[in-house]
């Protein structure tokens, strides 16, 4: 094929950790299962839960969903999509010998999985899961039942098989992942004939786009944004996105008195970082769930900067004198920890951290 054929996109830094749903829990390694493969539900734009494999789905029980399979749906490999995927999938899934983090983390919850029918399954849980429809829409991506039995979850690390609507072409370490589109999509073929995925460090992107290597930027820094305004022939987009940051702090310590951790988000101007950091390019942040994602509540109110009420809160929980935090960060998020840690010392709390790529 020629490569004009191929949309070239900067979108990863280096090679994804894996490309099956076994395996593959980072974003980078999310973006190419959710390319080749489908799940039972998946999440509108509205944050609502939508059909896809399934075609709907009820609670007989408090511990028991039915989800009545799609009809008519094949794999890459030509095998037929039906109960049986389903049920050897997420039995996989939750096997601690295949050592899935998504199996013993966010699925841990499922207990059993039964064939009803060709086309319906019941997922039995350990306890009562209301989330459950929910956790199918991002983790529940189905691979080949023959495919599974005859070569394990191992087989999948590099070759990934779905009913996605593209499929795996090839792949060189560290360097590119070529998907082709899949003509016989039961969703509609895409208007696309393949993707290349190149894996590049994020600062030769743009000099990528000049030298018309790179087709499609994803993610661009917010640095190269004004740089890249000034070039012809390009087309810049910016839209709201799900990606956000945020702490995931320890229950221990200081931070299990809740004054503290108010403290902390009444510390930092939020509105500030935004207008600064990211070059206006992102907005202060209600909660975890983003705009558009299942739990946003749009009339959350934003923590308001009050350095002044937060040395209180402190005093109060007996922390006067601050206290030194110890964590890690990923490299993309170095630049703002630093700000952070700034509005965070201006109340006696010392912020140490390692970044890792």
């Amino acid at each position: 094929m020629q490569e004009k054929n191929y949309i070239r996109i900067a979108y990863f830094t280096g090679q994804p950790s894996s490309l099956d749903p076994f395996h593959g829990f980072d974003p980078d390694s999310y973006t190419l299962i959710t390319a080749c493969h489908d799940s039972l539900t998946y999440i509108g734009k509205d944050g609502e839960i939508k059909p896809l494999l399934a075609t709907s789905w009820k609670r007989l029980s408090p511990t028991c969903f039915s989800f009545i399979l799609r009809e008519g749906v094949k794999f890459h490999n030509l095998e037929d999509f039906n109960a049986e995927a389903v049920v050897l999938t997420l039995q996989a899934q939750i096997n601690p010998e295949n050592k899935s983090p998504t199996g013993l983390g966010i699925l841990s919850s499922i207990k059993e999985v039964e064939k009803v029918s060709e086309y319906e399954v019941n997922i039995y849980t350990h306890f009562p899961d209301s989330m459950l429809p929910y956790r199918m829409a991002i983790f529940s991506a189905i691979v080949p039942p023959q495919l599974l039995k005859e070569k394990g979850v191992d087989y999948f690390k590099d070759k990934p098989v779905g009913t996605g609507p593209f499929i795996f072409e090839s792949m060189q370490k560290g360097k590119e992942i070529v998907l082709r589109a899949n003509e016989n999509y039961w969703g509609g073929k895409p208007k696309v004939f393949g993707l290349r995925f190149l894996c590049l460090p994020s600062q030769y992107w743009t000099e990528g786009i000049k030298q018309e290597k790179v087709d499609l930027m994803y993610g661009v820094q917010d640095l190269q944004i004004p740089l890249l305004r000034t070039e012809k022939n390009l087309y810049i987009q910016s839209q709201l996105s799900t990606f956000s940051h945020w702490f995931l702090l320890a229950s221990k310590g200081p931070l299990l008195d809740k004054r503290v951790r108010l403290a902390m988000n009444l510390a930092i101007d939020n509105t500030m970082i935004a207008r600064f950091h990211s070059h206006g390019n992102s907005i202060p942040q209600r909660s975890i769930a983003t705009e558009g994602q299942f739990g946003y509540n749009p009339y959350l109110q934003i923590y308001q900067y009050d350095p002044e009420k937060a040395l209180e809160l402190l005093k109060e929980a007996g922390f006067e004198e601050g206290f030194t935090l110890k964590g890690i960060v990923a490299d993309h998020s170095a630049s703002l920890v630093q700000m952070i840690a700034a509005y965070l010392e201006d109340i006696n709390i010392t912020l140490e951290y390692e970044i890792i790529p």
